[in-house]
């Protein structure tokens, strides 16, 4: 027998007889000591250390740099019970600002205000429900004086700032204790005075308390305390998913608290997070991968102690006289016990992380040689998709907002006259509602009912004696589910709800409906913008033409969900996990939470997360495809209806005939009824997130369902009821 095949308990005594013999015990000493060498992060000695703070609860510190003096330069720091604090190179105290509480800080340096460049420094102040407050660096007297102040409503603790490297527009990212991100464009109002907008928010999942952009390069890094190290796009209308970079388990023990950059030449530099519960700094390539490059920890020095309890840090590549001939890096110190128990900053040379980092962190000076492998291959175990080029038919007249309005679509085909046909798709800002176009792409009603986000349809439901045709949305502003039935003789949508009906899950978000083949009844899923809530309610003629739901099911995903499918025949729901996968799982209220993963987001599979859209083109016989919106590249993904959902190929779509491509794909609908001689097989229906020409709002686009058939060699069904499915 093989002595990993043994009993544990006998392993471990063959283990503890090996150690008694003086050979052994020597190797296992040297193997030990050789893993808690590589193991264990090298240490770094500080220059000197500043006054204490007089709050004693340091958060954050940034580092202003004269713009004429470099030797001039300030560390400023952000002490929730002492407010704003400066300090020179030397460590002794220049100013302190009391009147308010300081979470956090960012800076920007020549940034234009009423016509005149500003040293701007933003500072998240927590009392009540969080306000910005903004500082400008005054450079003769390297005095800090109030600028501006907005209250943010969302329980506020961090914030960032970033300037576009496309648009040159100055934002505030706005970090709050649930998770929540705003950002906000720091724009002039007529008087030249600084009039906030938000401009995008989206949920990161818990508590998040630290952030630092990238001006460059357009990337922001987020860190989520107790889970990850997360890169988010910066600009606001940037489609490009999240990515995790690294999470609590991996290098980082139980919390990430601050990030900084350190910034070179060419969009070279390193990332640096505090790993709090270890004292110690994780750093990372800035660019590419992010590749782990290693970790450090700043030790006593003479009459300075360590650094611990590291909440706020700071970098910069900046040569500061000959002190920092290669930059600074600043830590706080909690704990700070020498010579006594007020917090204070600890100042690190950067070549002294450089040459205990043995040559893997460059310095400011150097030129590190360009990444030469590309990021985010697929794994060769999988095969390479096809992307197949479609071009769009129709687009749809543009919704009335510049923002991200636009969302899901589903498709009403008319009982008698299918050319009659209608697109219904969701318009989510707070004045949107239901927009409805015809097959030509014209608005034929809009009604503004809400913040809508997806929407679907059935037909013949059983209302007041009769059959009609129903569509369910997901409403955000009241977490509701809005139900309608359509007129078949105008085709206009009327609200059938017999009451609110209010969903549990936090913010409803994705919704699609399911009609079960065993029992006839209907039901409508939603699950949550970022908690991965599922709820399942079943539908029912509650009297006087009105419909009312039960709840009947709930359940979880791991992360953030959205878009959904049903499949009615078959009895299955599909959910798409946005970063993750999509799953597969049984749509009856009985059917639990078993489910498969039929496609994983890359490396690990064929999408590009994140997964938005999902949608069913069914075919006789049981046949058709299930279709996923793989946001991350722009394209959509076609895998097999039946069996274990194989994979077949992806298409995008491309512009031509005067209208653009599809970029940035939230929503999807596909029929594969006939609609006349412009779709006789169907039609593929898109939003287009992010329009080539960006004057123009986002709008949706029809794709005839015989170019993707033939593109990728799928069947087409020739004679499809939706209201008799096969």
């Amino acid at each position: 027998m093989r002595f990993a095949d043994l009993p544990q308990d006998d392993q471990i005594r063959g283990v503890m007889v090996r150690l008694r013999n003086p050979f052994f015990l020597m190797i296992a000493i040297l193997l030990w000591h050789a893993t808690a060498l590589m193991q264990s992060p090298v240490v770094v000695q500080p220059v000197l250390e500043t006054d204490p703070s007089p709050g004693d609860d340091l958060n954050d510190v940034a580092i202003w740099v004269h713009p004429e003096n470099p030797e001039l330069s300030l560390i400023i720091g952000a002490d929730e019970d002492g407010g704003l604090i400066s300090y020179g190179l030397d460590g002794r105290t220049v100013q302190t600002l009391t009147d308010h509480e300081a979470a956090a800080i960012d800076i920007r340096s020549g940034v234009t205000i009423g016509g005149e460049p500003v040293e701007l420094i933003a500072v998240m102040d927590p009392d009540d429900d969080g306000t910005l407050r903004l500082y400008q660096m005054n450079i003769e007297t390297r005095l800090m004086s109030p600028l501006a102040a907005f209250e943010t409503g969302i329980d506020a603790i961090g914030t960032c700032l970033y300037i576009s490297g496309e648009t040159g527009v100055v934002y505030a990212f706005i970090l709050s204790e649930t998770g929540l991100v705003q950002q906000w464009a720091l724009e002039a109002g007529p008087g030249g005075e600084l009039q906030p907008r938000t401009v995008r928010e989206f949920a990161v999942g818990s508590e998040v308390v630290s952030c630092i952009a990238d001006d460059e390069l357009g990337h922001l890094f987020i860190s989520e305390t107790a889970v990850a190290l997360w890169r988010y796009p910066a600009e606001p209308d940037s489609t490009e998913p999240r990515r995790i970079l690294d999470t609590v388990g991996g290098r980082i023990s139980d919390n990430v608290e601050g990030v900084t950059l350190y910034l070179l030449p060419e969009g070279e530099g390193y990332l640096i997070a505090s790993n709090e519960d270890d004292d110690s700094y994780l750093v990372y390539e800035r660019s590419g991968d992010h590749a782990f490059v290693g970790e450090f920890e700043v030790g006593a020095s003479g009459q300075i102690d360590s650094a611990e309890d590291a909440n706020g840090i700071s970098a910069t590549s900046a040569a500061l006289g000959p002190a920092f001939p290669e930059g600074l890096f600043v830590t706080s110190d909690d704990k700070n016990t020498n010579p006594n128990a007020d917090a204070n900053f600890k100042l690190v040379d950067w070549r002294a992380i450089m040459a205990a980092l043995e040559g893997q962190v460059q310095p400011a000076a150097s030129q590190p040689p360009a990444e030469t492998e590309p990021a985010d291959s697929a794994p060769t175990s999988l095969a390479e998709p096809r992307f197949a080029v479609v071009t769009p038919s129709v687009q749809t007249e543009q919704v009335d907002s510049a923002s991200d309005a636009a969302d899901d679509a589903a498709i009403w085909v008319h009982p008698s006259d299918p050319e009659r046909s209608l697109i219904i798709t969701t318009d989510k800002t707070p004045e949107g509602g239901l927009r409805v176009y015809d097959l030509s792409g014209k608005l034929a009603q809009f009604l503004q009912d809400g913040r809508m986000n997806n929407v679907d349809v059935r037909y013949d439901f059983p209302l007041g004696g009769e059959l009609v045709d129903i569509v369910a949305a997901s409403e955000r502003r009241t977490n509701e589910i809005r139900l309608y039935r359509v007129d078949p003789a105008t085709g206009e949508l009327e609200n059938v709800n017999a009451r609110a009906i209010e969903s549990g899950v936090r913010e409803v978000y994705g919704l699609c409906m399911y009609r079960s083949a065993q029992t006839g009844n209907f039901y409508v899923f939603v699950n949550s913008e970022d908690t991965g809530e599922v709820e399942q309610w079943e539908l029912f003629d509650a009297g006087n033409n009105l419909i009312d739901a039960r709840l009947v099911r709930t359940f979880r995903l791991g992360s953030q969900t959205e878009g959904c499918v049903a499949d009615d025949q078959f009895g299955f729901v599909y959910i798409g996990e946005e970063d993750v996968a999509i799953w597969k799982y049984g749509a009856e209220p009985d059917a639990g939470e078993e489910r498969v993963a039929i496609d994983r987001a890359r490396p690990n599979g064929f999408f590009d997360a994140d997964v938005e859209g999902l949608t069913l083109y069914l075919t006789e016989n049981g046949g058709g495809y299930l279709i996923a919106s793989s946001q991350g590249d722009g394209t959509f993904t076609v895998y097999e209806r039946g069996g274990n959902n194989a994979f077949i190929g992806s298409f995008k779509i491309e512009g031509a005939n005067g209208i653009d491509g599809v970029s940035g794909t939230d929503g999807i609908a596909v029929t594969s009824a006939p609609l006349g001689s412009l779709f006789p097989h169907g039609v593929f229906v898109a939003q287009d997130g992010r329009r080539d020409n960006r004057d123009e709002n986002q709008n949706f686009k029809l794709v005839d369902w015989d170019q993707i058939a033939n593109a990728l060699g799928l069947t087409v069904a020739e004679h499809f009821d939706p209201r008799e499915p096969s």
